[in-house]
């Protein structure tokens, strides 16, 4: 053979070994393309297609099924507000000595926060205690009855008004004697009647007066100086009212939000200070009518506030049965605790509420869920096969549904790749698939 030949044979052998390797990788790589193509990414339901039955396993990976509690929400927007909120105001027009705090400033309950003008109210509350004390003297003298002296001093009395009454009766005696003798006139007959009807007056009087005295007060007097001495305590009540209106305290615990005060003003019918309690906070949502009756009081919400990046749990604590004025949705109270006091009246948030929930359900990810003609199946994946099989879907959200017949906890289903299987098929299972 010669050097010619040698070449050309080498050429040939060398042709057919490159045919070979190529037919090779055409046949036995397919499978392996087609396992992997379709299946990349979970969550769209398509439809599975018929593979050869001569290819290779398919890979997939999978997903668990499980028992769980399930819940649905919609996101809407909603304001903060303060939970508590007070102003103050004062009927008292008088000036202001001094304003304890100011702007910002964090207070407690009854704290004295503005201090008005006391000169007057002060001289008040001295002359209410003086007609009090008066009153009460007179009611103690009148319950206690006379004293002996007092008797002693109207007996004495009664008999200067006997002594001066018998004097008279001599004296007119004589006198009515004197004019039968013609010896004085009428007019001094008279005059002698006059004074005997005068002593016996007195006389009279004295007697009745001792007659009081020891009898003690009646019970209409008695009654009358209760009177006097309950309308004397009122009027200290008033008094004090009145001074202790012009130390005016903070209502509740909070931020003063709002001040208009300053010393040596004069306070005005205006609103003079605003105390905020922000440690709850009141949110307020506007609801469609397509989930108002979705909605339970008592329900778990999340609130999450973009001006702070954080999130808080809170509760709705009032569910309106008609829509708000210029409004076609209806209003929605929450309520969550703000213990660090970040989230500020006005701010913003938006809130997750729940509306439908399925307690100790199966559940599994959607990345699983294929649909035909109106119907959803699966795929099961069970001794590297892939086995098709319809479900029922009660429930569901963007991630999971919840399956009420054809799924059991604990199953597993395809998710990447179910597009590519066929009831049977043989599969290989990659990590991956969460629940």
């Amino acid at each position: 053979m010669n050097k010619k030949t040698i070449i050309v044979l080498t050429l040939l052998l060398s042709l057919v070994s490159f045919n070979f390797s190529s037919t090779f990788f055409i046949t036995a790589e397919p499978a392996a393309v087609y396992a992997q193509s379709g299946g990349g990414g979970g969550g769209g339901r398509g439809q599975g297609v018929e593979a050869d039955s001569d290819a290779a396993s398919v890979a997939v990976e999978t997903v668990e099924s499980f028992r769980g509690d399930f819940t649905d929400e919609i996101t809407v927007t909603a304001k903060a507000e303060a939970k508590k909120e007070v102003k103050i105001t004062s009927d008292i027009r008088d000036f202001i000595t001094s304003v304890n705090y100011q702007l910002g400033d964090e207070v407690e309950k009854n704290d004295l926060l503005i201090e008005l003008d006391t000169s007057d109210s002060e001289l008040d509350i001295l002359e209410a205690e003086a007609a009090l004390k008066s009153a009460e003297a007179d009611l103690e003298e009148a319950l206690n009855g006379p004293l002996k002296a007092e008797i002693a001093q109207q007996e004495a009395r009664v008999k200067e008004a006997e002594s001066e009454l018998k004097l008279q009766q001599e004296n007119y005696q004589r006198q009515k004697e004197l004019y039968a003798d013609e010896y004085i006139s009428k007019q001094e007959l008279e005059q002698a009647a006059n004074k005997l009807t005068a002593a016996e007056s007195s006389y009279i009087s004295a007697e009745k007066s001792l007659e009081l005295l020891k009898a003690g007060a009646r019970k209409e007097q008695i009654k009358k100086l209760e009177s006097q001495k309950l309308r004397a305590e009122l009027n200290l009540k008033r008094a004090v009212k009145n001074q202790n209106d012009r130390k005016i305290k903070t209502p509740i615990s909070g931020i003063v939000s709002y001040l208009n005060a300053q010393a040596g003003d004069k306070i005005t019918a205006d609103t003079t200070a605003i105390i905020t309690d922000i440690s709850q906070i009141e949110l307020t949502a506007y609801i469609s009518e397509l989930y108002i009756n979705d909605l339970e009081k008592g329900e778990t919400i999340k609130a999450y506030f973009n001006s702070i990046d954080q999130e808080f749990e809170g509760e709705i604590i009032g569910i309106s049965p008609r829509t708000a004025e210029a409004r076609n949705t209806f209003p929605v109270k929450m309520q969550i605790d703000n213990p660090e006091k970040v989230i500020k009246a006005g701010m913003n948030a938006a809130v997750s509420l729940i509306t439908a929930r399925a307690n100790d359900v199966v559940i599994i990810s959607q990345d699983a869920l294929l649909e035909e003609n109106g119907e959803n199946y699966i795929y099961i994946i069970k001794d590297s096969t892939a086995k098709r099989r319809s479900v029922k879907v009660f429930l569901e959200n963007e991630d999971h549904a919840v399956i009420s017949s054809g799924l059991e906890e604990g199953e597993k289903a395809a998710a990447v790749g179910k597009e590519n299987l066929r009831d049977g098929i043989k599969v290989t299972t990659a990590a991956g698939g969460e629940q």
